[in-house]
């Protein structure tokens, strides 16, 4: 059960969107086409970034103007539910049309619940992205080497079975997942950064009290590289590693009331190249949900955990801080405000780089109608590093509109 969709927020302070006790508010009408019930969804954004290569000094300011649109189908028959997603998104930037972009995202999901005891999923993803310039491994004077988006492609499977009833006393969860990242432009600064994940994950959760349940988990990943360097001398540098994850935890829901998980263990990281140092220590990772009431909602998402290396240093061990709090003014209006931290150490750098960034967060949404909603939102973000180039602020503010049926 690793924490997947808690990397991916934590990830980054995105425009919120109606999710969870809001859904409502925002609720578009479904298509039916067969046994299918698919709803399509329109975004439109226009946004001003003063910072946008995130650079220390020279800022470069643009206005943006993004298009996104969404197909999410549903099929459910009895106990057994599947769905298919198409997500894109072209952004569009004012005197700076080689950052242009058309991100895809395509994703299949089936969910079999043949007996009580068993229940198994299966999810396939295919991507094609973009990191910004000043970003991932074009940051600081970086962004300089390259004169558009870098652009990938990622594909996604997941495998997971579990055994136990939801409410028996204890239940068993095997998961399997593989990641493939391939990039597709300035082969010769991106090949090297092509890789395969997969990992696996057995969970055992057993109930204490209630909706509370204990949890032991372990998991054991395999990161390969697939185009290492060029030995020199007959030395190899490779990044290729194993790693393991032994955690223990709880985790609950008390409907409208509260729900999370949390997990706290021991990690290890071990190189395949015998020049770098395999890591080991601890690991955590929160998600906590409260509502004080019925149309109010706060949320903590924390972490620790390694992660690969974007710039030099044999991976980045980092810590995560995210507090938000969304609030239902009325049928039509809800606010979000959040705050992120993080600290980012690189380890083996020779330089020694840590990053510790701030993230603030603002946003008001207006629902006209169930189909019709209207946001303002901004943000302002700074990061602090002790290599003066990958130190910057950033400020960013939008209007946006989503349109159903």
């Amino acid at each position: 059960m690793p924490d997947h969709r808690l990397l991916i927020i934590i990830a980054s302070l995105g425009p919120w969107t109606a999710s969870g006790a809001f859904a409502d508010l925002f609720d578009p009408a479904a298509v039916d086409v067969g046994a299918m019930k698919l709803v399509p969804v329109i975004t439109m954004e226009q946004t001003y970034d003063d910072n946008f290569y995130r650079q220390s000094g020279n800022a470069s300011e643009f206005h943006i103007q993004t298009l996104g649109w969404q197909l999410d189908g549903d099929i459910q028959n009895g106990p057994h539910e599947y769905r298919a997603q198409y997500h894109g998104k072209a952004g569009f930037i004012d005197s700076s049309s080689n950052d242009n972009y058309v991100d895809h995202v395509a994703r299949l999901q089936g969910h079999w619940h043949p007996l009580t005891r068993h229940q198994f999923e299966l999810q396939g993803g295919y991507e094609e992205l973009h990191d910004r310039r000043g970003t991932e491994y074009f940051q600081g004077q970086q962004a300089q080497l390259i004169d558009e988006p870098a652009r990938y492609r990622r594909e996604s499977a997941l495998a997971r079975y579990i055994y136990g009833a939801d409410q028996a006393p204890g239940q068993l969860q095997f998961e399997l997942n593989a990641t493939n990242k391939t990039y597709l432009n300035f082969r010769d600064l991106t090949a090297a950064s092509d890789q395969l994940m997969v990992e696996g994950t057995t969970t055992f959760l057993w109930r204490i009290a209630g909706s509370l349940r204990g949890l032991l988990e372990a998991a054991y990943g395999d990161v390969n590289y697939q185009n290492d360097p060029a030995s020199v001398d007959g030395i190899e540098d490779r990044l290729d590693s194993q790693t393991s994850e032994y955690l223990t935890g709880l985790t609950w829901d008390i409907t409208g009331q509260t729900r999370g998980t949390v997990k706290v263990g021991y990690g290890t990281k071990d190189f395949a190249d015998e020049d770098r140092k395999d890591y080991s220590g601890n690991r955590w990772s929160g998600e906590i949900e409260w509502w004080p009431r019925s149309y109010s909602r706060f949320s903590l998402l924390t972490g620790h955990r390694a992660e690969e290396t974007t710039s030099t240093g044999d991976f980045v061990d980092t810590y995560d801080w995210r507090v938000d709090w969304r609030h239902e003014w009325s049928n039509r209006v809800q606010s979000s405000l959040g705050v992120l931290y993080r600290d980012e150490i690189y380890e083996a750098d020779s330089s020694g780089r840590e990053d510790d960034t701030t993230q603030y967060r603002a946003a008001i949404d207006y629902v006209m109608r169930r189909w019709l909603a209207i946001g303002i939102f901004y943000s302002h973000e700074k990061r602090e590093s002790n290599i003066a180039e990958y130190t910057f602020s950033r400020a960013v503010a939008g209007l946006t509109l989503q349109v159903g049926l």
